[in-house]
């Protein structure tokens, strides 16, 4: 009669520890699988600068090379670290002319604040083009008055942000 009592307790301690362990690993696995769907949708955008001396046009470009959308929260540009407020894309062609391009013709946007930016999307922000030849020195030296700062942020909330001249390499 003891044995048996002492079974059916060995059985309930076992049945409640093996419950308990089940309940760890199923809050582990969905820590685990939050954690890889956070990274599965990262965004993550870059500046790419072309220069063409040869068709003579200058462009600035931002791309979303990550795995998930980036949402805007504020598009800034500075000319020689002054923020120019409020901005809108007409402004570009003042900026051009203050940084000493001489351009035959320009064409730039501005992001809206909550707009979007899908996996492997491009944006022209600024394109060029000039009406004489320069040198690409020049023309990067003339594009390094300019900074464009975004911050934007993944479907999960979390906060990234990117400038144009923090990884410029032909600065003056």
């Amino acid at each position: 009669m003891c044995f048996e009592n002492d079974i059916e307790n060995i059985t309930a301690i076992s049945t409640s520890i093996i419950a308990v362990a089940a309940i760890v690993v199923a809050i582990w696995q969905a820590i685990t699988t939050r954690t890889h769907n956070k990274l599965t949708v990262v965004p993550h955008l870059v500046f790419e600068r072309y220069v063409d001396e040869i068709s003579m046009t200058a462009k600035i470009i931002l791309k979303n090379v990550g795995t998930g959308p980036a949402i805007i929260k504020s598009f800034d540009v500075y000319l020689d670290e002054i923020k120019q407020k409020p901005f809108n894309a007409k402004q570009w062609t003042d900026i051009v002319q203050i940084s000493n391009f001489e351009a035959k013709s320009i064409a730039g946007t501005i992001l809206e604040i909550d707009s979007a930016i899908g996996i492997n999307e491009e944006k022209t922000i600024l394109n060029i083009e000039l009406s004489k030849t320069q040198k690409k020195s020049e023309i990067n030296k003339a594009i390094y008055h300019i900074n464009i700062k975004i911050n934007y942020e993944c479907v999960y909330g979390k906060q990234r942000r990117i400038e144009l001249n923090s990884d410029l390499l032909d600065t003056p």
